[in-house]
């Protein structure tokens, strides 16, 4: 009788340790969340609140500041955000390093009680909060090769330290293994939160894009927020890296019955195989590698949340599903913080060049295109783009949004950009160029 008192009494403290615990939590993510939407950082209000509910669903400000607070959008990023940003930031890495060392403690009172898998749910819980934690890592049974500066399972670490590269099941030295995996057929296969990437560049570069793909996903979901649910897939989405072009040739003879119109491409998504490609072209150049990742990524996730009916290449419009693919190649990091719609970023740049001296078409035209009359014209299309998700505080988005899901179902008609935009293009030619010329 006295042990089951015993183990009754200590399950009691337990339950009061937890509770204190997620009150924490939902306190001090609750104060970063005002402080953040203080500063006019809505992204930053959004996570905190919302992570400020996970530890107490019923958390009555996170609740009143979630439902307050504006669409985490990021519209304008001038120094002085920048600044608050940054000192924003130091104050959430703080709190991070205390929520994440409760969570270890937490998981490990779980573990004591008997519950494996709700104490490795702790501790994943505090490599999300603060993903350099030590502790958790360790408990999670994984070891840090510092001079990568990744953790891995423990057995690999060791194997790493000697300079050996995993082949399949071999363990060989690296510069063979790099050799083995340049060769299409044994490929690196690199996984991420929402990706699968097989490709034959080097371990560093193939890391490289799988990065880029995961900061692209981050932004989309961000600035289209409320607008798009998460894309629906069976598992991770697929990418690959050649580093060949006849590499890429030999997948299009195999997987898209050799498609003349694709070997031409250095990147593409193709709903054949729900796969997007790239080959590695030059950074400094329009459309380099970075960029290709972006729009085709972006294309391969608005596919697989908006359904086409159709053949959207067919129907008038395409040049809203162009430049929204477009829009997202310009993300760019700043001390962490992802922004995008930058209007020096090379397509846009470049149609700032040529608007002066004629090199365009008026909206009237341009917004009934069919994809044949825009191949030469991807600058445009990215400047148009840019001005209805950007100017006016962003009065356009929703209808622009609105728009591009149409064109990609395949139904779009004449009459469909003044359904969703409520006005005729030729009404909104004096603004888009006085937009346009605003660009300094």
């Amino acid at each position: 009788m006295k042990t089951c008192a015993w183990l009754l009494a200590a399950a009691v403290v337990a339950a009061a340790d937890e509770a204190a615990t997620m009150q924490w939590l939902a306190e001090e993510h609750t104060k970063l969340g005002v402080a953040a939407k203080k500063d006019g950082l809505a992204e930053e209000a959004v996570a905190a609140f919302t992570m400020a509910l996970r530890a107490v669903p019923d958390f009555v400000e996170a609740d009143r500041g979630l439902k307050a607070g504006r669409r985490p959008w990021v519209l304008k990023w001038d120094d002085a955000t920048h600044a608050k940003f940054l000192a924003y930031e130091k104050g959430r890495r703080v709190v991070a390093k205390q929520a994440a060392e409760r969570l270890v403690s937490l998981g490990d009172e779980r573990k004591a009680a008997g519950s494996a898998k709700r104490a490795e749910a702790a501790w994943r819980w505090a490599l999300e909060i603060d993903p350099a934690c030590p502790a958790a890592h360790e408990r999670l049974g994984e070891g840090l090769l510092e001079e990568e500066g990744i953790w891995y399972r423990k057995e690999e670490v060791e194997k790493r330290k000697q300079g050996l590269l995993p082949v399949g099941a071999e363990w060989l030295p690296a510069k063979e293994a790099e050799a083995r995996h340049s060769k299409w057929a044994e490929a690196w296969v690199e996984k991420s939160a929402h990706f699968e990437l097989t490709s034959n560049l080097s371990l560093e570069n193939t890391r490289k894009v799988l990065a880029r793909a995961e900061e692209l996903y981050h932004v989309l979901m961000r600035e289209l927020n409320t607008m798009i649910e998460p894309p629906r897939t069976d598992g991770l989405m697929k990418l690959s890296c050649f580093a060949l072009r006849e590499d890429l040739d030999a997948h299009i003879k195999v997987a898209h019955g050799g498609r003349d119109d694709l070997k031409t491409l250095a990147g593409f998504f193709s709903s054949e195989d729900k796969m997007s490609h790239f080959l590695p072209i030059p950074n400094t150049a329009t459309g380099g590698l970075d960029d290709n990742v972006r729009r085709e990524v972006a294309h391969q996730i608005l596919s697989n949340v908006w359904k086409s009916k159709g053949s959207p290449e067919a129907h008038v419009g395409y040049w809203a599903w162009v430049g929204l693919a477009l829009f997202f190649e310009a993300v760019e990091a700043r001390d962490g913080k992802l922004l995008v719609g930058s209007p020096d970023h090379v397509r846009v740049l470049q149609f700032r060049q040529d608007f002066p001296i004629g090199k365009h078409v008026k909206l009237e035209k341009f917004t009934n295109f069919v994809v044949r009359d825009i191949v030469d014209r991807p600058a445009q299309c990215a400047a148009l783009a840019n001005y209805f998700m950007m100017s006016g505080r962003g009065r356009f988005r929703d209808q622009f949004i609105a728009y591009a899901k149409i064109v990609h179902e395949g139904t779009a008609e004449f009459t469909t950009f003044q359904q969703c935009f409520h006005k005729e293009a030729r009404e909104l030619q004096a603004e888009w160029e006085a937009w346009v010329d605003g660009l300094k």
